[in-house]
């Protein structure tokens, strides 16, 4: 679980956001994950932008992580 500035999708206005990601592998340096969205708000654009409706993988270093304080969230 991450928490960044982002776009909420219900209001269309910005403010601290909480993103659940699936790590997709880790290795000595960081970790890469993929996002998950919510699937009943779809995807948010803004002036005619381009529509991103697939994953993208993003790597962050172990560094990076523990700034960030993220938590580990099972189901």
């Amino acid at each position: 679980m991450l928490q960044e500035l982002g776009i909420n999708p219900a209001t269309l206005s910005p403010e601290m956001m909480l993103f659940l990601a699936r790590v997709v592998s880790g290795v000595e340096d960081g970790a890469t994950v993929v996002r998950l969205r919510r699937p009943e708000l779809g995807v948010v654009s803004f002036a005619g932008g381009d529509l991103k409706d697939e994953e993208e993988e993003e790597e962050f270093s172990w560094v990076k992580i523990l700034e960030m304080q993220w938590r580990i969230v099972s189901h």
